[in-house]
């Protein structure tokens, strides 16, 4: 099976967040930088993410 770039750096990205301590929070724009990735770019993976109920944004 073949995953699309923004699945993967969906996969990258929550399993970064998943080794987060609890109670710990990592922004989008960090997590770009990151991957080098756009930050609009990774934002809109991250608020499907959001929407499906995977990640939750903080203030």
């Amino acid at each position: 099976m073949r995953l699309g770039e923004g699945v993967e750096w969906a996969i990258h990205c929550c399993t970064l967040l998943a080794v987060l301590p609890d109670g710990a929070a990592l922004p989008a724009a960090r997590l770009a930088e990151y991957h080098e990735v756009a930050p609009a770019y990774l934002a809109k993976h991250l608020q499907a993410l959001r929407k499906a109920g995977l990640v939750a944004a903080s203030p």
